[in-house]
């Protein structure tokens, strides 16, 4: 998958630097269970993680610019790591670069037209991915 290598060297250099890594999920089943999946690797693999899912009627849908503040930087944040959301959040992860934290989205939800500018975008749905699982 597109991405892939350049995702997990990112998140291999900071289990190694004991970086802090916020995992952000969706808050429906599949974003849920990734982000649950995710943080329980990343703790047996001795990362400094934390996880947050968003409020579906009070915060809605996707990585928005409020997050990378709370939780983002007040918890010092390094690396966010998103669970189905992101490949939209253009915004946020504008934000997130400004704040000095890096983001690596993984999702499976259409792009509108490009895809942010984070250090990884790994999504089969991107047309330059030759994964070819496109679901």
């Amino acid at each position: 998958m597109k991405d892939m290598g350049m995702a997990v060297s990112r998140i291999h250099d900071a289990i190694l630097r004991q970086e802090r890594i916020l995992v952000f999920g969706d808050y429906d089943v599949d974003g849920i269970t990734a982000a649950v999946l995710i943080t329980e690797f990343l703790t047996a693999a001795g990362a400094r993680v934390t996880y947050y899912i968003p409020h579906r009627e009070t915060e809605g849908y996707g990585l928005k610019p409020s997050h990378i503040s709370n939780p983002g930087i007040v918890n010092n944040i390094d690396l966010i790591i998103t669970a189905d959301c992101g490949s939209s959040s253009h915004e946020a992860v504008d934000s997130a670069n400004r704040a000095g934290i890096d983001v690596i989205i993984t999702d499976h939800h259409m792009i509108s037209h490009s895809i942010p500018e984070a250090v990884a975008v790994v999504n089969p749905r991107r047309s330059d991915c030759p994964s070819g699982l496109k679901i």
